[in-house]
């Protein structure tokens, strides 16, 4: 028995000290907490396929920067192709090719490759 209540102890004490501030204390409460010092870069797909009818792809990459801000503007693709900003998304249309999508000292690949027509 004090053993478990050795552990219930330990936990609870761990829980205390993993536990972050609320909404209310983040400014305008437009931050996120962000785990990675690098902040976060997401895209809607790593690999997307078009059909041959219309060879183009449409991507969504979100960034949270360092500070927990949404930060579309930061985002980047190379080879070069404009983005649009929409809300927290940088929305870029692309082509058949491989691209490496940026933001800050991240970085993801992204494919786009036509649908295999069945041999035809």
């Amino acid at each position: 028995m004090k053993h478990i209540l050795r552990i219930l102890l330990l936990a609870l004490t761990l829980l205390g000290a993993c536990t972050k501030g609320g909404q209310s204390e983040m400014p305008g409460g437009s931050a996120l907490e962000v785990d990675d010092p690098e902040g976060k870069l997401m895209v809607s797909a790593g690999r997307i396929e078009v059909s041959p009818e219309r060879p183009m792809a449409t991507l969504y990459a979100t960034y949270i920067n360092s500070k927990g801000l949404y930060d579309p503007g930061a985002i980047t693709v190379e080879p070069y192709v404009p983005s649009v900003t929409d809300g927290n998304h940088a929305v870029f249309t692309l082509g058949v090719g491989t691209y490496t999508v940026r933001a800050g000292k991240l970085s993801l690949s992204v494919t786009v490759t036509l649908k295999n027509r069945g041999g035809i």
